[in-house]
Formats: C-alpha cells, sequence, structure tokens
C-alpha cells in the first residue's frame, strides 16, 4: 500500500476498502514518508492494516489506553494527549516492525531554501476581515459558524470572498487590489530563465484570478483544471510555453513527479503538515537534481501566519481549533 497515511483514519472508506484486501494477503507492506504530523494517534490504522494489531493492539482503545492521556475536551468530546513517558516505548515498538530511512540516506539532494514573503493587507479587506474575525470570536462555541469564519477568513487573505445572496446561491466578491497575485507575479518575473516553477493554490476562485493575472502579464502555464495529468508530466518544463504549471494542492500534491521545477510557490498552503510534505516532495524528492525554492505568500496580521506557525511545529491549525486544543483569541 502506497501513502499508507491515507489510510490514518479507520473510519474512512479508503481504510475499509483497504482493510477488507489486507484480510486476504499473505504479505502486506505499507510505504509512506509521513505517517503522521504531530498526533501518534494516526499510527494505529496504517499498523492495523499491516498486521491485523499485533503491534499497536487489535483496537484504537487499547492503543489509546496504553499510550495516551483521555480528557474531556471544549465541544464535550474526548481528546487525546500523547504520554510523554511513553516515547521510547512507543519508538522500540515500532522499530521492530518497521524501517525508515531519510531521503539524503539515500540520494545526494540538492539544498531546499524556504522563504515566508510577507504581504501587506490592502485596505480594501481589511474591514471585511475584522468582521469575520470578530464573527468568529462571537461564535460562543458554534462549531458551523467556527468552520465557515475560518475558511472565510482565509478567501478575505487571498482577496476574494464566497457567499450566499438572498435566493442561497453562491456567488462571490472579487476585491479590486490583489496584493498577493501582484507579489507573485513580480516573484515570477525574477526567476532565471529556462527554469520552472509550480503554483499551488486552495480555492478554485484562487486560480481562475491567478490565471487571469498571468495571461494579462503574458506568461504562459499549464493549468491543470484544463489539462490532463497525463498532458502535464509530458509537457511541464519542456519549452518556454509550459515554464509555469498552476494547480490545486488537492489534485496535484500526490502522484506527479515534477522535478522539472526549481520553484514552488505557495499561493495558499494545506493546513495538514502531512499534505504540505506531499505538496513538497512532488519537486523536491530523489529525482531532484537541482537546488530548489518554496516561498509561502503570507499576508500579514491574517490567520496565514499563524498556518505557517502551526505547519512548523507539526500541526494543522483548523483541527487544533476545532478539538480545542488552542483559544481562538490569541489565534485571530
Amino acid at each position: 500500500m502506497d501513502e499508507l497515511h491515507k489510510c490514518k483514519n479507520k473510519e474512512s472508506l479508503t481504510f475499509r476498502l483497504c482493510n477488507r484486501l489486507s484480510k486476504s494477503c499473505k504479505y502486506r507492506y505499507g510505504l509512506t514518508g509521513t505517517p503522521f504530523g504531530r498526533d501518534p494517534q494516526d499510527l494505529w490504522a496504517q499498523m492495523y492494516l499491516m498486521d491485523r494489531g499485533e503491534t499497536l493492539g487489535q483496537t484504537l482503545g487499547i492503543y489509546r489506553a496504553c499510550f495516551f492521556n483521555e480528557k474531556q475536551n471544549f465541544w464535550g468530546g474526548s481528546e487525546y494527549t500523547f504520554k510523554k513517558g511513553m516515547r521510547y516505548k512507543l519508538h522500540s515498538t515500532l522499530q521492530h516492525r518497521s524501517i525508515r530511512y531519510s531521503d539524503s540516506e539515500c540520494f545526494d539532494i540538492p539544498p531546499i531554501i524556504k522563504q515566508v514573503i510577507h504581504i501587506p493587507m490592502s485596505e480594501e479587506t481589511k474591514p471585511y476581515y475584522e468582521q469575520t474575525r470578530s464573527g468568529v470570536l462571537n461564535a460562543g462555541g458554534d462549531r458551523i459558524e467556527i468552520e465557515n469564519g475560518y475558511i472565510k477568513l482565509r478567501q478575505i487573505s487571498s482577496s476574494f470572498i464566497y457567499f450566499k445572496d438572498e435566493d442561497g446561491e453562491k456567488t462571490t466578491i472579487d476585491f479590486v487590489e490583489h496584493p498577493k497575485i501582484d507579489k507573485l507575479i513580480s516573484m515570477l518575473d525574477e526567476v532565471p530563465e529556462g527554469s520552472s516553477s509550480i503554483i499551488f493554490y486552495e480555492f478554485s476562485r484562487s486560480g481562475e484570478l491567478i490565471y487571469q493575472a498571468l495571461k494579462k502579464a503574458k506568461k504562459p502555464c499549464l493549468y491543470m483544471k484544463k489539462e490532463e495529468a497525463s498532458a502535464i508530466r509530458k509537457r511541464f518544463g519542456k519549452d518556454d510555453q509550459s515554464r509555469i504549471l498552476l494547480v490545486n494542492w488537492r489534485s496535484g500534491g500526490t502522484g506527479l513527479n515534477l522535478q522539472a521545477a526549481t520553484r514552488g510557490f505557495f499561493y495558499e498552503s494545506p493546513v495538514s503538515p502531512i499534505e504540505r510534505k506531499q505538496c513538497e516532495k512532488r519537486f523536491t524528492g530523489a529525482r531532484q537534481k537541482k537546488k530548489t525554492w518554496i516561498y509561502d505568500l503570507c499576508v500579514k496580521g491574517s490567520i496565514e501566519q499563524s498556518i505557517l506557525d502551526f505547519l512548523k511545529e507539526g500541526e494543522d491549525l483548523f483541527t487544533s481549533i476545532i478539538g480545542g486544543k488552542v483559544k481562538l483569541k490569541k489565534i485571530l
């Protein structure tokens, strides 16, 4: 099973399908470069598919009882915190059931340079951002309100916002100023001739706005929304008409080998550290022969900075908010 971390949730359809297959297989191997971010709970389902509970127990409950402390969270559910004193025990247990090598042990990986590019929030978007921020803080624990507000804060940071009109139809407000796009275009102007770049985004409207801006700036690009993955593999980086790849990280973050790129721009980053790592591996993996650069376009004073801070710590900001691990006032 490749990309085994996709089976970390025992309730998911992916896990259940693999579980059914696993029962009838004499030999089982799981492959993943990122088995978990900061939460070792993700290990149980993956190991269970391999050895049917021999390593971490027959049930997730047994694993939790051994390695985690349980307490009630803000939403009335249970929250599990790993027992620090069990770190060595878990390590030694896994050591007998798995083998792990870093890329640098197997390959001569060129340097990877990472940089956060801070961009001022436009005056036009500040009132919208502040109003949405206040709404989240005053949501009174309403999970749906918090989730909707969280998404809107990210959208406003990218100079647009989705909303439903009086008829319940989904529509979009595009702000006049697009400081992130302006910065992206100026940075692409500085990419050396003959070098290729990938632009990762999350929201479909962001992809459309970036694509329009690239056309206006007369910068040819491959847009995964309009191109098949097989065509992109063949064309990307081959000539001046295919030096830029615009891709939603959900569809382009796994499966594609894009080592033609030496620069990756995260217009909007995944909030999951596992998914973020997968995106980076598309062009910084073992086949890469050149130095690479990774840029995060981050609006100052926005929730984007908190997302990047949590990624650095191996945490998913949204999951931490919903799980009650962090206080909204501290983040917002």
